[in-house]
């Protein structure tokens, strides 16, 4: 798909939340390639998140019930980037828990901070596709000539 997405809709509405940035889901064969892009890193990083819990849990979310932070450390920021988004994963795969509004509040070369709402998914509400894990590979954060940010990630489904 080539069509650049908005960001996630505030759960137990249609309205969208301010533009910070625009993911889309890129061609892949076999697994779920994606992409993210924003003002800044983080912006970058936000709507690639905001991207994937679309495409696990669809459109409609539950409201949240908490705020809670999420951290790595790692060699350097790609193994922050994965063990984030693979965290995530296991929130909503094995946690049974919906995210939203994730915000980045730290990204550095060995440390990578995020905040999102949290809640757990009402009965009835299924996965639209289900996403085991992030992977190393083709994952990309960097600037655009633009001057803004794009993230590129690929996912195992």
């Amino acid at each position: 798909m080539e069509q650049y997405n908005s960001p996630l809709p505030h759960a137990g509405s249609h309205a969208k939340l301010p533009p910070m940035g625009t993911w889309r889901v890129l061609e892949h064969p076999a697994d779920l390639a994606m992409e993210g892009r924003g003002d800044s890193p983080e912006a970058a990083v936000e709507s690639l998140l905001e991207g994937l819990l679309v495409q696990i849990l669809g459109d409609a979310l539950p409201l949240a019930e908490e705020e809670r932070t999420f951290e790595c450390e790692g060699i350097d920021l790609q193994e922050c980037l994965v063990s984030i988004f693979n965290e995530v994963l296991y929130q909503v795969n094995e946690k049974g828990l919906a995210l939203r509004q994730p915000r980045v509040t730290e990204l550095g070369e060995r440390r990578l901070s995020l905040v999102a709402r949290v809640g757990h998914r009402p009965p009835g509400c299924a996965i639209d596709q289900e996403v085991k894990a992030a992977t190393y590979h083709g994952l990309d954060l960097a600037p655009d000539p633009g001057g803004t940010w794009r993230i590129r990630a690929l996912f195992d489904v």
